[in-house]
């Protein structure tokens, strides 16, 4: 959610002076700190349970951010693993020329890195043997778990949301 203010922000907007529909499309890997929550429950049950599940639950994600920002739009969730972020701009893209959304945002988190357990590469597995990830490479060996997050701000050609 934050990553999505600070988007729009960037780009000289306030996500509640928007005039138009706000296309929010994105994707999220399985949190890795989820453990932590379960490990937690007395707190969560202080915020309520079934808010601790929704906020850890992957479909939810952009439904989430359109109706805690008040974008009015699609809110698509894509998973789609290692590639959910490029469908989600892909998407986003197509929204934009299909004339569905004024402005779109598409992205992706992941919290992969659980804490003290480091990096180990098996062979055969997918896990880059030199903890380097080289998408598109045709000499690429593999994947690399981190804590990322990213997003994309677009617009249709000719057409920007007013700003108030």
């Amino acid at each position: 959610m934050k990553t999505v203010w600070e988007s729009l922000e960037n780009a000289g907007y306030s996500p509640d002076r928007l005039d138009g529909t706000v296309g929010v499309l994105g994707g999220a890997g399985t949190s890795a700190y989820l453990p932590n929550v379960a490990a937690n429950l007395r707190v969560g049950a202080a915020v309520g349970n079934s808010n601790v599940g929704l906020g850890n639950e992957l479909a939810f994600l952009t439904t989430r951010v359109s109706y805690k920002l008040n974008l009015l739009g699609s809110s698509v969730p894509v998973h789609k693993a290692c590639s959910s972020s490029l469908i989600a701009v892909h998407l986003a893209c197509q929204s934009l020329l299909n004339h569905e959304c004024g402005t779109a945002i598409a992205g992706g988190v992941a919290y992969k890195v659980q804490p003290r357990r480091g990096y180990h590469h098996q062979e055969s597995g997918i896990m880059s043997p030199d903890n380097h990830c080289h998408p598109f490479d045709a000499d690429s060996e593999g994947t690399v778990l981190d804590k990322r997050r990213g997003r994309r701000r677009s617009q249709a050609p000719g057409r920007r949301p007013r700003r108030q």
